[in-house]
């Protein structure tokens, strides 16, 4: 297996995870070819798993690339989001709102 995935220690909904490659990586441009050729099944997977252990409704997925992009952590790491139907008032845009400040989340 190529990846681990761990709950996030400062989680924005119950069940945020993380998908991080095993080797090391800066960012998802850097990533290893090998790395790669398995992300999707493996993202997949964690999604069908958060989504069945947590009934959510959806599920955002994203990650930062540079500091401009608010990366803090230079390991390459997916971020997989549980989202709910009304846990924002207006949900349309998901992570596209990231410039407008109007994507905040609850915090738990």
């Amino acid at each position: 297996m190529h990846y681990l995935a761990i709950e996030d220690l400062y989680p924005v909904a119950p069940g945020h995870t993380l998908v991080i490659p095993k080797r090391h990586s800066i960012d998802f441009t850097t990533c290893d070819g090998d790395d790669l050729d398995t992300l999707g099944v493996f993202l997949r997977q964690q999604v069908d798993r958060i989504m069945e252990e947590t009934s959510c409704d959806g599920v955002n997925v994203g990650t930062n690339i540079g500091a401009a992009a608010g990366q803090t952590i230079y390991h390459t790491h997916w971020h997989l989001i549980p989202r709910w139907d009304g846990d924002t008032d207006a949900p349309i845009g998901g992570i596209r709102k990231v410039l407008t400040g109007d994507g905040s989340y609850v915090s738990y």
